[in-house]
């Protein structure tokens, strides 16, 4: 796995150490005003922004959860990157199925989408990308802090009614995520049918409407178990699991 250093592509172990990172945190918002961090300028618009994601990145996953609750499939467009991470990092290739080609800009490899931002940048190659195709620019790499953008910037054009972030509850889901971050997420490799009330737990959120849709369990797999050999050093991916995730949850007991 490579990263950019000063617009170069450069291979992790000749990376110098303690190098500064470019930030990318900036915010869409309604008027366009600056949001908690980064630079003002992105006002939300119809047919504006465009989404680069992994199917098989839980970070980039939950945008495209957020994209499809709120309904945004015709606000904004998507880019879907093959599962197969090498040494050039994410790339496109319409031949994988499921994937696409950049649908911007013609890329070969997502490295290239952020040096067309910003040519000299000092960065890891990440998804999701928030992309502004009017400035020919990126706002944003956190989920995050997309997820919440998806969820209310764009309310008055069109998306769906609800508020997946209320202000009252902004504390408790921050405080939840910090946890399972530090915690579940770390244990992302284990077998879920270990860890039967999380098993139920995922049941009931890939049940929501919509949710199923958003999820490409071949894309998880390649990418986890196809990309490298330090998780898998055979290579070989067998088929399954059956993980019967349309079964009742019983989290309503």
């Amino acid at each position: 796995m490579g990263l950019l250093v000063e617009g170069r592509w450069t291979d992790d172990k000749d990376a110098p150490k303690g190098i500064k990172m470019t930030p990318f945190n900036n915010w869409v918002t309604v008027d366009g005003q600056p949001g908690p961090t980064g630079e003002g300028g992105f006002v939300a618009e119809k047919d504006r922004y465009h989404l680069y994601v992994s199917y098989g990145c839980p970070y980039a996953h939950r945008t495209l959860i957020l994209l499809k609750l709120k309904g945004l499939e015709d606000l904004l467009s998507v880019s879907v990157v093959s599962p197969m991470m090498l040494e050039n990092g994410w790339t496109f290739d319409e031949t994988y199925p499921d994937a696409t080609v950049d649908h911007l800009y013609g890329f070969q490899f997502l490295y290239q989408v952020y040096l067309k931002s910003d040519p000299k940048c000092t960065t890891r190659v990440s998804v999701p990308v928030l992309w502004d195709k009017k400035q020919h620019k990126l706002v944003s790499t956190e989920s995050a802090d997309i997820i919440r953008m998806l969820n209310s910037a764009f309310d008055g054009l069109g998306a769906n009614t609800g508020d997946f972030y209320p202000k009252e509850l902004h504390t408790k889901i921050d405080e939840v995520n910090e946890w399972v971050n530090d915690t579940v997420v770390t244990g992302s490799k284990k077998r879920i049918l270990d860890y039967p009330n999380l098993h139920g737990y995922l049941r009931d959120i890939y049940q929501h409407p919509g949710i199923a849709e958003t999820t490409n369990f071949n894309h998880i797999k390649a990418l986890y178990f196809r990309c490298g050999k330090t998780l898998n050093p055979s290579g070989i991916v067998p088929i399954g699991p059956d993980m019967r995730l349309d079964v009742p949850h019983g989290r309503n007991k």
